[in-house]
């Protein structure tokens, strides 16, 4: 078995990038972990596929992976504070739309996030719908995460 983690920030993943993550995980007998404030289960069946449960209190998954996840790991969260957590530990990164992020893209995408959060507290609608997740993101997340598993894969 290859020696990393594939976390799941499991609350907020879509079930097509869950989907992705366990057959691809399945298919090269790789560890998978959700984590989230409830049980989620699986809809691939694996022994190396497991879920952390964590207190309902704010940010207590995040500390947990940031707690458990070693520096091969991978981590998939829509969380971008979370994400600038892991990028500063040196732990690989992406979100859901195959984006993985780094110290040249996480501050810029804070501050963005900062700017519509702001724009949307006074009214203002930004045109962004990152509620929708459809086949397009599915298979942008696919490819990447296809090439950050190999890259891992062959690291090894």
């Amino acid at each position: 078995m290859n020696d990393f983690t594939i976390w799941v920030d499991a609350d907020a993943c879509p079930k097509l990038a869950k989907n992705i993550i366990l057959t691809s995980a399945k298919k090269s007998n790789l560890k998978v972990t959700y984590v989230a404030n409830r049980d989620i289960p699986f809809e691939i069946q694996s022994e190396n596929f497991t879920c952390a449960v964590c207190p309902k209190t704010s940010g207590s998954a995040d500390d947990y992976i940031v707690d458990h996840a070693k520096k091969n790991d991978v981590v998939v969260t829509r969380d971008l504070p979370f994400a600038k957590r892991l990028v500063e530990k040196n732990i690989c990164v992406m979100n859901d739309r195959g984006v993985v992020f780094d110290f040249k893209n996480i501050i810029p995408l804070l501050k963005e996030r900062e700017l519509n959060l702001q724009l949307v507290s006074i009214g203002v609608n930004c045109g962004k719908k990152y509620n929708s997740y459809d086949k397009k993101e599915a298979a942008l997340f696919a490819d990447s995460f296809s090439k950050i598993i190999s890259e891992k894969i062959n690291l090894n």
